[in-house]
């Protein structure tokens, strides 16, 4: 049995609608037995029975997905009809609140689950993540918040097992499998959606849209199961781009980046690494990429785009044009007279092409 507390509020009688019926049943043979008549039929042989405490059970037909509850079995006079409503199930959910709306239990095809599913509110509404069903199921308190009677919460056709909502402040819900979230993750902005990095159980959620979705509405978001804890995104046709490292936006002092061809090289100082982006005139705006990772731990780092070429990048600026080249034993030496510095390029005539290789540093004295 799982707890919740909520402010009370007034308690409404539940109608019958198109998704009841009526039955009958009586208890008999000392109260240790009972009959459910339903469409002139004793279906008690068949049903799934869970007793909740203080007279109260409730069953489960599970030919006709009916849910009923049975009030006060301990002082009704036997072998006497009592009138009883049934609640369609299509999804085999259902609930019941008690002790005004601070207890519930919740039943999967006429099985207790109340121990195994999970709750949060949703503003005055109450979610549900039943393991049995693997889906999120909604209970609408706002609209009719009984207690003591058995309700059929909604179903939500979510895609996948996470589920998010706005509130006020610009802050969020993010749940999966019913579990809380948000606390472990990190998030940037990427045009109108919202980017998290899970830092506990490394994965990538976006919340589409997330600038325009109302608050308190459930979203489910997407999922990015890639390897790397580094995303891009081009984010205007003038090349402005964002770089994510672990969800978060990086913008650090003294980063810096050029064009190769149709990419882009990358220097992220503080983690001494260069990264390529690749194609990136020909991407669209928002979309998400994997950056490519070049040699770290250092400042420099070259290619060779054909024989006899190359191209030297110094911490995300392109000095190919700044240096005199020579090839000594082998490695190709790049002098960049106004440092005083000598660029190696070792094993230069054994690089294969267009692969970064880091760049030995030296002083030219």
């Amino acid at each position: 049995m799982a707890l919740f507390s909520k402010k009370i509020k007034k308690k409404n009688e539940p109608t019958p609608d198109e998704n009841t019926i009526s039955a009958q049943w009586k208890v008999f043979n000392n109260r240790e037995s009972f009959s459910l008549i339903f469409q002139d039929e004793d279906i008690s042989e068949r049903v799934i029975v869970e007793d909740i405490g203080e007279g109260r059970m409730v069953i489960f037909d599970p030919e006709a997905g009916i849910y009923f509850l049975l009030k006060d079995v301990n002082n009704i006079p036997e072998n006497e009809l009592q009138d009883v409503i049934g609640y369609f199930a299509v999804d085999g959910v259902a609930c019941i609140s008690i002790d005004g709306l601070k207890t519930y239990y919740c039943f999967f095809e006429g099985e207790n689950v109340s121990k195994t599913s999970s709750t949060f509110w949703v503003g005055d509404d109450l979610c549900l993540w039943i393991p049995e069903d693997e889906a999120y199921h909604l209970l609408r308190y706002s609209e009719n918040p009984v207690d003591n009677e058995l309700l059929i919460p909604q179903c939500l056709e979510m895609p996948n097992e996470t589920i998010w909502f706005k509130v006020e402040g610009a802050r969020y819900h993010f749940y999966i499998k019913g579990e809380a979230m948000a606390q472990n993750t990190n998030s940037s902005y990427n045009g109108d959606d919202l980017l998290l990095y899970d830092k506990e159980n490394p994965c990538w959620y976006v919340f589409p849209d997330w600038e325009n979705v109302s608050l308190y509405t459930l979203c489910s978001a997407d999922i990015y199961d890639i390897e790397g804890d580094k995303l891009w995104s081009r984010v205007s046709d003038e090349g402005n781009y964002r770089l994510y490292d672990k969800g978060l936006f990086v913008d650090g002092e003294g980063m810096k980046a050029c064009y190769c061809n149709d990419d882009v090289v990358v220097y992220v100082p503080d983690l001494e690494a260069h990264y390529l982006l690749i194609d990136f005139k020909n991407t669209e705006l928002f979309v998400l990429y994997i950056p490519k990772s070049l040699p770290t731990n250092t400042h420099a780092i070259w290619m060779k785009p054909e024989a006899k070429k190359f191209k030297l990048f110094v911490e995300g600026k392109d000095m190919s044009t700044d240096v005199d080249p020579k090839i000594v034993d082998g490695n190709l030496l790049l002098l960049h007279e106004a440092s005083n510095t000598i660029y190696a390029c070792m094993d230069y005539n054994n690089q294969p092409f267009d692969e970064f290789q880091p760049a030995v540093i030296m002083d030219a004295t």
